[in-house]
């Protein structure tokens, strides 16, 4: 073989100019506090808030003296109409404002029939 195929050559690769690049600035949407945010975000917090409340009066009462099935049943419900409903009501928010309000109130009315069956 001739010496010239067996030498390796680098490769030059023709190297294009680079363009100077712009800055893309994206809009942040703004963090100050106005009553209707504050009131959606109460929305989303809401259910949870009173899962969390519904436990403490459960506890206090003494009504949690129930046996480990139905006791783990109470806490997959509570969990499922608390922060589950906080989740749904965030995800409504986020997607179908104008169903945060039904989404927030049905997770509440399945924690107040969770209360009512604490009760008696």
């Amino acid at each position: 073989l001739p010496a010239e195929m067996t030498e390796a050559r680098p490769s030059r690769r023709p190297r294009m100019p680079s363009l100077p690049r712009r800055r893309v600035s994206v809009p942040r949407p703004a963090t100050s506090l106005r009553p209707g945010v504050l009131v959606a975000h109460a929305f989303v917090a809401l259910p949870t808030l009173a899962a969390a409340g519904l436990w403490a009066w459960a506890t206090y009462q003494g009504r949690l003296d129930l046996p480990l099935p139905e006791l783990r049943m109470l806490a997959m419900a509570l969990v499922l109409a608390g922060p589950a409903g906080s989740l749904a009501a965030l995800m409504a928010r986020t997607w179908f404002p104008r169903l945060l309000g039904p989404v927030a109130v049905s997770a509440l009315a399945a924690l107040i029939l969770i209360g009512r069956s604490l009760v008696g």
